[in-house]
């Protein structure tokens, strides 16, 4: 069984070799196999089994899966701003977050842009974007870091939503939309709690991964 088509494999182990020191000379001899052997895998010109993998692996001190696992391509959908408002991308400004990862395949993403004066600068969120595509307000996003769409608005937010108390109103009325306080999630100890009040949503969805730097799990962000 061989490695993906993919040509990720190969860039990911010339960046490792690098990253940890191994000319294609070194790394041949620690894995006992001849240098054209590891030139062609590094250059894509030959797929590398499993045991090739695991041998690299093992001496790079990684997973195997960084070789073996498929290329996954995750669309970002658009930026976040100091006030933690979403703008969504056009056709012509959309990116892509590519790498060999085990990611849930429904996954999106939104980013703080790289250049912001800010901690939270080039940081990545990552949502379930079926319950977007299908307009759901997950039941996860109660007092949970979610992202959500502000019904009959534009307005996104990355927020923490808090349930309005509705005193069983939705038990007799078939047209109840529950209501949401949008805390910001940031906000510091010395200022009061900030919310938007109270609002029904078009969909909500929790934040199941935030990632700082995606280069520490090989992966790299593309325009489209």
């Amino acid at each position: 069984m061989v490695v993906s088509d993919s040509s990720m494999a190969g860039s990911v182990l010339k960046r490792l070799a690098e990253e940890k020191g191994f000319s294609g000379k070194k790394l041949a001899k620690a894995i006992g196999v001849a240098p054209e052997t590891v030139s062609r895998h590094m250059n894509n010109r030959t797929h590398m089994s499993k045991v090739d993998a695991a041998k690299y692996a093992e001496v790079l001190g990684v997973t195997p899966n960084l070789f073996i696992v498929d290329e996954q391509r995750i669309p970002i959908k658009g930026f976040l701003d100091n006030t933690h408002t979403v703008s969504l991308y056009n056709s012509l400004n959309s990116k892509v977050i590519v790498g060999n990862c085990y990611l849930p395949e429904h996954l999106i993403a939104f980013q703080y842009p790289p250049e912001l004066e800010s901690w939270m600068r080039g940081r990545l969120l990552f949502i379930n974007g079926k319950h977007v595509e299908d307009g759901i307000v997950s039941d996860k996003i109660q007092r949970n870091l979610s992202i959500c769409k502000i019904r009959d608005e534009e307005t996104i937010r990355l927020c923490i939503p808090y349930p309005l108390a509705n005193f069983g109103i939705e038990s007799y009325d078939p047209n109840f939309r529950q209501k949401w306080h949008l805390l910001n999630p940031y906000i510091s100890q010395a200022n009061s709690i900030e919310h938007i009040a109270p609002v029904a949503l078009d969909w909500g969805t929790h934040v199941m991964i935030a990632l700082q730097n995606p280069s520490d799990l090989y992966m790299t962000i593309h325009n489209t």
